[in-house]
């Protein structure tokens, strides 16, 4: 990384920090959502080396992570989930994954965490429908529907990052730009009495298109979404680089999304790609 690249992910992790910091002082229970390395940051360790903070940010940036992508796709998509932590994964020297593994990792994991408040399993996809034929207000806000939802919603922006060059009956193709990086997933997943979908972004940082879809179709469905735009004027900043102090100047709390300012988004590929996921998952049942 340049130094350039260092400076502003520096600041970028002590914006999430300290929006962290505020969530759990209000009694939010937190977990870092997709991609996070084991070290907090969002960055493998050969870049993590080169960064350096004050006071003990390494030691509380690192909460336990959650990866949309820890779901199964296996054998036919045999199976699905939804977990966080260490997945059990035996694989035959072609690289297939062996369907008994994933069904006792998953036969365990639903034992030993049902109670935990960021576990979820899929046990059920049709209830995938709701989310094609109810109207968003007949959806029940269940945890169960929180984590499913976020799990059909990557499906959709994955099934768009791979089709973007392709013309269909909902939009014209993608550039690549527009997707403004992908996945595109936001930063936490807070609980506080309900479930929260949270991006935090740090002064006149925005949402790409991808988030902006992610948290608009929650906020869609009649889930919380919450952007933190945490306001860090330099002498601030330069108080947490050099001397340890995370405080901000103010928190700006964002809970509405404009999903028509994203050209290529429609609602009704949404549902379909719900409807050709289900059907290919159910083919190994």
């Amino acid at each position: 990384m340049e130094q350039w690249q260092i400076d502003i992910a520096v600041k970028g992790i002590i914006g999430e920090y300290v929006a962290q910091r505020y969530l759990l002082s209000n009694n939010f229970e937190i977990r870092a959502f997709g991609g996070m390395e084991f070290d907090g940051t969002g960055f493998d360790s050969s870049d993590y080396h080169q960064f350096s903070f004050k006071g003990d940010i390494r030691e509380n940036l690192n909460i336990p992570s959650i990866n949309e992508y820890k779901y199964w796709d296996v054998m036919d998509n045999a199976s699905s989930g939804y977990s966080d932590g260490n997945e059990y994964w035996k694989e035959e020297k072609n690289g297939t994954v062996l369907l008994p593994v994933v069904y006792k990792y998953f036969n365990k994991e639903e034992k030993n965490r049902k109670n935990d408040i960021f576990y979820f399993k899929e046990n059920n996809p049709d209830k995938w429908f709701d989310f094609i034929n109810k109207e968003p207000p007949n959806i029940e806000k269940s945890k169960d529907n929180f984590f499913r939802l976020n799990l059909l919603i990557s499906y959709y922006i994955d099934d768009l990052w791979e089709y973007r060059d392709e013309k269909n009956k909902f939009r014209d193709k993608i550039k690549r730009s527009w997707f403004g990086g992908h996945p595109g997933k936001y930063d936490l997943i807070g609980y506080k009495n309900s479930y929260y979908a949270i991006e935090v972004k740090l002064n006149s940082s925005s949402l790409s298109n991808s988030q902006k879809i992610r948290l608009g179709l929650l906020e869609y469905y009649g889930f919380n979404i919450m952007v933190l735009n945490v306001m860090m004027s330099k002498k601030t900043m330069d108080d947490a680089i050099n001397n340890g102090i995370y405080n901000y100047d103010e928190i700006r709390i964002i809970d509405k999304i404009d999903l028509s300012k994203v050209k290529f988004f429609d609602i009704n590929e949404f549902k379909y790609v719900i409807e050709k996921k289900y059907k290919k998952s159910i083919k190994g049942l």
